[in-house]
């Protein structure tokens, strides 16, 4: 997932001069020029220079990050293309024979209708299209479609009171919808029900995690063992949230990073899942 994350970084930072005007190095100056008392004044200047909330977002917290990407290595050297396989050409046709004659003398001078070879078909292979060339083939056959994406997500991504929730992050909107789209992908099934400034996930009438959003960090709550807190996990504690908290919700975790978001937490949140459905 974090490689994700790095991919769409590095091609936002490499379009950033073509798109706007400035390279990174510019608009980091830029931001530090308006000497910000707070994150969400610069955020909310940026999206006044034409940046939608999501990438203002991301571009403010590259400036709090020094500068720096947050996923995306720029020293890291590039992967190296993979070489090109030049299809193999097709057999050649043999020559057609000669006609039998039973009787020379009765088909001299008429022509012989030699039958046109039927094309060769060769599966799988690429197509190189040179500049200026017109190329005459098929086209290739379109490629083979993605892993499936579960059918929470699309409701996920539709709903407005799921995303007016996410929007409430400021400056930990991304990583709000990268939480929730990761519950969804792997815990297909996942109900989403938003609150004020809160989203609860549910599989059955109970839930089994809570997203609190808040200013500083994100606040996740979970069911977790019984009086067993590993680190980072603690006793869960929202006294802000509202509402009363499901006593099932038993552990909380604050998340400010999406390197959190790891095999090992998507595992943590399964077993929450598992334990309400007892």
């Amino acid at each position: 997932m974090s490689r994700d994350y790095a991919e769409k970084e590095r091609e936002f930072i490499e379009g950033l001069k073509a798109d706007t005007g400035r390279d990174l190095g510019e608009w980091m100056s830029a931001i530090g020029d308006k000497n910000f008392a707070h994150r969400n004044d610069a955020i909310d200047w940026l999206r006044q220079q034409g940046f939608l909330f999501a990438w203002a977002s991301w571009l403010e917290r590259i400036h709090n990050n020094g500068g720096q990407p947050i996923y995306y290595d720029e020293s890291a050297p590039p992967a190296p293309a993979a070489p090109v396989k030049h299809p193999a050409p097709p057999p050649a046709s043999p020559p057609p024979s000669p006609p039998l004659h039973s009787n020379a003398g009765s088909h001299a001078g008429r022509p012989v209708d030699v039958p046109t070879p039927r094309p060769v078909q060769l599966e799988g292979a690429s197509v190189i299209q040179f500049p200026g060339a017109r190329s005459t083939l098929a086209k290739p056959p379109p490629p083979a479609p993605s892993r499936a994406v579960p059918a929470s997500s699309p409701s996920v991504a539709t709903s407005p009171q799921v995303m007016a929730v996410i929007a409430a992050a400021k400056a930990y909107a991304p990583l709000a919808g990268f939480l929730i789209r990761s519950i969804a992908d792997n815990l297909p099934g996942t109900v989403f029900r938003a609150g004020t400034r809160r989203v609860e996930m549910f599989a059955g009438p109970l839930p089994f995690a809570l997203l609190s959003v808040g200013g500083k960090d994100l606040k996740l709550v979970y069911a977790g063992p019984a009086d067993r807190f590993e680190p980072p996990s603690e006793k869960s504690r929202l006294p802000n949230l509202g509402v009363p908290l499901s006593p099932l919700l038993t552990h909380m975790v604050a998340l400010t990073d999406a390197r959190q978001i790891d095999e090992a937490f998507v595992e943590t949140i399964r077993r929450a899942r598992a334990r309400v459905e007892r």
